[in-house]
């Protein structure tokens, strides 16, 4: 058996039988582990210090038989109470985590996303936007993936996209001009093709270039955040098979 100390953020916590739990840890230099916590209804160490949405320092023993990482202790680095008691904020950090888990490949290293994770869950927590944050974050989480959408310039000519409405190929991860559509072969129509306002296309440019830190201030109109959600999920549904949850919880939030 090997024992080891690392530092992560809890993605998520599954409470099985006999009160063992499987916990979901981003981390920095060792990517997504999925971990095993034992007896948590035991007086311990770990007695409540597996929620989500934290950052912990954990303790760790690998099981030589199973290959299991069994979490023996764990300390709190950081916790963020507002997300507890605030639904819209709990919301948007739980669609950001949801969209980490899913997205990001069991023990592959990604110090990028770990370290936009801790920022965004801090802002998130504070900020007068939290949908704004959410919505910038997953934007740098696609970048980071490589599989952002490409809302700037036309994916066919390639020419900057500043007109006030242009059509997103959902196939093609991107907006086409409306030149270039005009000019379509037929094969495009059976490409999925939404309709993106200037507003979307100017909050998917200022997401990408400004550091999460700096988007505490930042709030979005709910008709461009529902906006945002649409081309989003049906981004991420064609290009990485994913569909988040929580992607509804966050729509139907007034």
């Amino acid at each position: 058996m090997c024992t080891f100390s690392i530092d992560g953020i809890i993605l998520k916590t599954t409470l099985g039988s006999d009160f063992d739990a499987q916990v979901s840890v981003l981390t920095q230099t060792l990517g997504r582990l999925n971990l095993v916590a034992r007896r948590l209804n035991r007086p311990g160490k770990l007695r409540g210090s597996l929620l989500a949405l934290t950052q912990c320092r954990f303790q760790l023993r690998r099981m030589t038989k199973t290959d299991a990482v069994k979490i023996e202790e764990s300390e709190r680095l950081a916790i963020f109470p507002e997300l507890m008691s605030n639904y819209l904020r709990f919301v948007c950090a739980s669609y950001i985590s949801e969209l980490v888990l899913l997205t990001v490949p069991d023990r592959g290293p990604c110090p990028e996303l770990y370290d936009l994770l801790l920022p965004t869950l801090n802002a998130i927590s504070k900020c007068r936007g939290p949908r704004a944050v959410a919505l910038a974050a997953e934007f740098k989480i696609l970048c980071a993936l490589g599989y952002a959408p490409c809302l700037s310039r036309c994916v066919v000519c390639s020419r900057p996209q500043e007109t006030a409405m242009s059509r997103f190929l959902v196939g093609a991860g991107g907006v086409i001009c409306p030149d270039c559509w005009s000019r379509r072969e037929p094969d495009y129509e059976g490409d999925s093709a939404i309709k993106v306002g200037a507003g979307a296309v100017a909050f998917a440019k200022m997401a990408m270039k400004k550091p999460i830190e700096s988007l505490r201030t930042t709030s979005v109109s709910r008709p461009l955040a529902r906006e945002l959600l649409r081309l989003l999920n049906q981004h991420k549904a064609y290009h990485l098979q994913v569909q988040l949850n929580s992607a509804q919880l966050l729509r139907g939030i007034p």
